[in-house]
């Protein structure tokens, strides 16, 4: 038969709490989250100090008020923090003081000076994010190390990508180290490598300096377009490459690294029946992707 047996439940709340502190499963955790909300502390107003450490300054600001500026503020705090301390104040300081300006030295370097550093990690961009991730991978600072850095340019607008690779470039020249990038955009490739090996689909294609790849990549195609029509103006694009023009034939000389977009504003503004590169087919070219 059965039997009964009393006990005394803990209560919904703290099985609630219990499980949230002990388990290990991200999932669990997610789910009981569903049931917790953020409240502002009544007695420290959020800011998560005891009173006593609130109340210590240094340079006439606390932790929270130099917290709350944004890196850019806080860097010039910093650097100008020791003009006012004493001499014995300055030893204890020196060492500290010199890891912090490097830290953020590394945020600024990767434009992210309007950042305030207690801006909570869940209310950051994607690329704020991955910067902040870079910074924090190369900010220790050690001397011969190799970093591995997978597209870290991807994403961002073209004023974050610049100022990543100036950052790269920068520590990489300081530091001595060897980083290894993989990237899709050529303007990492010409601005960062120094050896370039390119990879399809598993095959090998490339494996040497950059200068080779360029002088194997760079070199001039002509492109014999046979036009629909004649044209009486040639457009823009095409004026300022090197051409002759005998109807119905046009014959341009364009940079390799330029002629995709060339061909594909080619092919979008004018009226053609045939167009050929040294004598291939656009279709080829397309689908050897400018490889040799």
């Amino acid at each position: 038969g059965g039997y009964e047996m009393m006990t005394v439940f803990e209560g919904v709340i703290p099985n609630l709490q219990r499980r949230y502190m002990e388990t290990d499963s991200e999932y669990m955790r997610s789910e009981i989250e569903n049931y917790m909300r953020i409240r502002q502390c009544p007695t420290c107003q959020g800011k998560r100090l005891r009173p006593e450490v609130l109340g210590v300054t240094v340079g006439g600001m606390g932790i929270v008020e130099v917290s709350a500026s944004n890196i850019e503020a806080a860097s010039e705090f910093f650097k100008n923090l020791s003009k006012g301390l004493n001499q014995k104040d300055l030893a204890i300081a020196k060492q500290v003081l010199k890891e912090i300006n490097a830290r953020l030295s590394f945020l600024l370097n990767v434009g992210l000076a309007y950042l305030s550093l207690d801006r909570a990690a869940d209310t950051l961009s994607g690329g704020e994010a991955q910067r902040i991730r870079l910074a924090s991978q190369l900010g220790s600072g050690l001397v011969g190390a190799l970093y591995v850095l997978d597209e870290p340019t991807i994403g961002l607008d073209i004023f974050a990508q610049s100022a990543i690779r100036n950052f790269i470039q920068m520590y990489q020249q300081q530091y001595r180290s060897t980083i290894i990038l993989t990237s899709h955009y050529m303007q990492d490739v010409q601005q960062l490598a120094k050896r370039v090996i390119l990879i399809d689909k598993g095959e090998l294609i490339y494996n040497d300096n950059l200068d080779k790849l360029v002088e194997k990549y760079s070199l001039e195609k002509t492109i014999t377009m046979t036009l629909g029509k004649k044209v009486n103006e040639l457009p823009g694009f095409i004026t300022k490459h090197e051409h002759e023009y005998t109807h119905p034939e046009l014959k341009v000389s364009v940079k390799k690294e330029s002629l995709p977009a060339f061909l594909s504003k080619a092919l979008e503004e004018l009226d053609y029946t045939d167009v050929t590169v040294e004598n291939e087919t656009i279709e080829e070219v397309i689908k050897k992707s400018f490889r040799k």
